[in-house]
């Protein structure tokens, strides 16, 4: 599962029911009204700690990762294939 990296629970599925994976180029509707675009990232897990769940983290085109809090409603489309989970994707 690489290509899901850190992620688990509500945002698992999430990815899964939107065919996601770490790499992906994806546009992100939050379901409120926000919309955000960029590539999504690996989580990142604290020792003995799990990624909270129900965030998707990506990088924007301007460089910053955001988490983005994946609630009732939102959506997403892939807008391009990732680089196989790597996490890379670029800014």
């Amino acid at each position: 599962m690489s290509g899901f990296r850190g992620y688990t629970g509500r945002t698992l599925a999430f990815m899964g029911r939107n065919s996601l994976r770490v790499g992906d180029r994806v546009r992100l509707d939050t379901g409120d009204g926000g919309v955000h675009v960029g590539t999504i990232m690996p989580r990142y897990e604290a020792r003995g700690r799990g990624a909270a769940d129900g965030l998707l983290v990506i990088k924007l085109e301007n460089g910053y990762n955001v988490g983005v809090e994946i609630g009732r409603g939102a959506a997403a489309r892939r807008l391009g294939s990732g680089n196989g989970g790597n996490g890379g994707g670029g800014a």
